[in-house]
C-alpha cells in the first residue's frame, strides 16, 4: 500500500487513483441499478438513470457531511472552515452514504411514486457492488488495514499487504470488498423469489453483521466516538432495523416478541463487552472473536427466522 499519488490534473483538480476507482465503482453501481430497473420493473431506462442521478450526489454529500459531523472538533482546529466544501481533500463516512441512499430513494418516490421498498430491493445490490469497488480502491491509500502480520508464512496477499513503512498488515479492505461482492451476488439471486422489501432487508442484515465483525479488525484512522466505532454502530442499526421489520410482519405473540427482544439485547450486550474486552482485558483475542461471532450468528439466525416466519404466514393467508 502506498501514500496517495496523483494520476493527472482534470479541470484544475488533481485526480488520484483512489478517486478514479471510486468514480468507476459508483458508475458500475448505477449501471447495475438501471439494468435491474429495466429488467425487473420493465421501466424506462431514463427513470433508472434518474435514480442514479439522485443517488450519486446525495450519497457523496451526505457521506461528506457525516464525516465532518463526527470529526468536527478535529477539523475546527486543524483545517480551514472551507474543508466541508473541498470534496477533493477526502474524508467521507459510510453512515452518511447510507443516509444519502435513503434520501435518494425518498426523492425518487416523490418524483415517480415508486414505493421505497421496491427501489430498495434494486438499490441495495447496486450499492453493495459500488461499495466493493470503493473498498478495493483503498489499496491506493493507507486506510482499511488491520493489525500487524508477524508470521512470515502468512505474509502474502490476500492475508497481508505491506503498509507505507514496509510492515505487513491485514488487508481488511479486501475482505470488506469480498463480503460486499458476495452479498451483491446473493441478493441478485434471492430477489427473484423474495417478498417485496425482503431482498433489501436481507442485505441490510447480513451486511450489518459483517460490518460489526470486520470493522472490529481495523486499526486505521476509522471514525469513532471514544472506543465506539461509527461503522459498527451503523451495522448494529441495520441489523436491528431488519429484525424489527420482520418481527412486525410475522405477527408474533407476546412471548415470541419478548424472546426476540431478550435475544437481541443479550447478543448486543455481548458484542459491546467483547469490544471493550479487546481494548481493556488480557483475554485471548481468539476467544473474544469467537464470542463475537457467536453473538453475530444468533442475530443472523434470529433475523432470518423472523423473515421466513413472516413469509410463511403471508403465503398461508393468501392460500386461505
Amino acid at each position: 500500500m502506498n501514500e496517495p499519488a496523483a494520476m493527472a490534473t482534470v479541470l484544475g483538480r488533481i485526480l488520484y487513483p483512489y478517486g478514479a476507482c471510486v468514480a468507476f465503482s459508483a458508475a458500475l453501481g448505477c449501471l447495475l441499478f438501471t439494468w435491474l430497473w429495466k429488467k425487473q420493473r420493465k421501466g424506462k431506462i431514463a427513470d433508472g438513470l434518474l435514480f442514479a442521478l439522485l443517488a450519486v450526489p446525495c450519497c457523496l454529500l451526505m457521506a461528506r457531511a457525516g464525516y465532518c459531523a463526527v470529526r468536527v472538533d478535529f477539523l475546527a482546529v486543524d483545517y480551514s472552515p472551507s474543508f466541508p466544501l473541498r470534496l477533493d481533500w477526502g474524508g467521507y463516512s459510510l453512515v452518511g452514504a447510507c443516509l444519502g441512499l435513503l434520501l435518494a430513494m425518498g426523492l425518487f418516490k416523490l418524483a415517480l411514486g415508486v414505493p421505497i421498498t421496491d427501489t430498495a430491493d434494486l438499490a441495495v445490490p447496486a450499492a453493495l457492488l459500488a461499495l466493493a469497488g470503493i473498498r478495493l480502491a483503498e489499496v491506493f491509500t493507507t486506510e482499511g488495514i488491520g493489525s500487524y502480520v508477524d508470521n512470515v508464512a502468512l505474509q502474502w496477499f490476500p492475508l497481508a499487504v505491506q503498509d507505507t513503512y514496509g510492515d505487513w498488515v491485514m488487508p481488511i479492505f479486501f475482505w470488506e470488498a469480498v463480503t460486499a461482492l458476495i452479498l451483491c451476488g446473493g441478493l441478485l439471486v434471492y430477489r427473484r423469489r423474495a417478498r417485496r422489501g425482503d431482498a433489501a432487508l436481507t442485505g441490510m442484515l447480513l451486511f450489518g453483521l459483517m460490518q460489526i465483525l470486520l470493522e472490529s479488525l481495523r486499526n486505521d484512522d476509522f471514525l469513532r466516538f471514544g472506543f465506539v466505532r461509527v461503522n459498527q454502530l451503523l451495522g448494529l442499526g441495520l441489523v436491528l432495523f431488519a429484525i424489527a421489520v420482520w418481527l412486525s410482519r410475522a405477527r408474533p405473540t407476546r412471548t415470541l416478541t419478548a424472546g426476540v427482544c431478550l435475544a437481541v439485547v443479550a447478543s448486543t450486550g455481548l458484542m459491546v463487552w467483547v469490544e471493550f474486552a479487546l481494548d481493556k482485558s488480557s483475554l485471548s483475542n481468539i476467544l473474544l472473536y469467537a464470542v463475537l461471532c457467536a453473538a453475530l450468528f444468533v442475530l443472523a439466525a434470529l433475523g432470518l427466522a423472523m423473515r421466513n416466519r413472516g413469509a410463511k404466514g403471508e403465503t398461508a393467508r393468501a392460500e386461505g
